[in-house]
């Protein structure tokens, strides 16, 4: 885990050197926030009633604009996210713990409705699962990404689905330039086994702030 999390970082590293040089792209940026995970399950078959607790999780990455004028932008990057969330099913007595990882990246168009101040945007991501756990209550914890007994493993690595961001210019403060609300809607079924008649899907809230890093440093 730590040597995947260590990758992770000179990846994000390594595209903020490139935005860094003469390339033309705008200084990148450390995004860094708090997530607050969600999953959604349907089944044709069944009428399953889930409850969803919140937990904390994190979000960090570099991001930065591969356009900008005075009234959009488009911004993508490269971003770690921890996806925590507690999955109740009351009616069989079960409650799961995730705790998964996703690495991946997002392209989003943003509009500012007020400029230097507040903007709005929208777009896509995808994530690629590199560590996660699920755990029963009173049972040990199992590796989503892993096969189990020779079976499926209980989720798919890929995750993708539309993004959707608010943005707002923190000119009070030199430590950092933005501070945004974001949510991600996973239209990826994420169920590992080969399932026609039910889905499994993520959606996750972040609420962060970004600084580039001649502010930081």
């Amino acid at each position: 885990m730590k040597t995947t999390i260590l990758s992770i970082a000179l990846l994000a590293f390594t595209a903020l050197s490139f935005a860094q040089n003469d390339s033309g792209l705008s200084p990148a940026k450390l995004n860094v926030g708090l997530t607050l995970g969600t999953y959604s399950f349907n089944s044709d078959t069944q009428d399953v009633e889930i409850e969803y607790s919140f937990s904390a999780g994190f979000r960090i990455g570099v991001d930065f604009s591969v356009y900008e004028d005075e009234q959009f932008d488009v911004e993508t990057g490269i971003t770690l996210t921890n996806h925590r969330s507690l999955v109740d099913q009351p009616e069989i007595g079960a409650k799961i713990n995730y705790d998964i990882y996703w690495a991946g990246s997002h392209a989003i168009l943003n509009y500012h409705i007020l400029p230097q101040s507040l903007s709005v945007g929208a777009g896509i991501f995808a994530d690629f699962g590199i560590a996660g756990t699920q755990q029963f209550e009173g049972s040990d914890k199992v590796n989503v990404f892993d096969e189990i007994d020779g079976g499926d493993a209980p989720l798919s690595r890929l995750n993708y689905g539309a993004a959707f961001k608010l943005n707002h210019i923190m000119s009070w403060t030199d430590f950092a330039d933005d501070l945004y609300i974001s949510y991600r809607l996973g239209l990826a079924d994420i169920e590992g086994a080969d399932n026609d008649t039910q889905s499994f899907k993520t959606g996750m809230i972040s609420i962060g702030v970004r600084s580039t890093f001649e502010n930081l440093f």
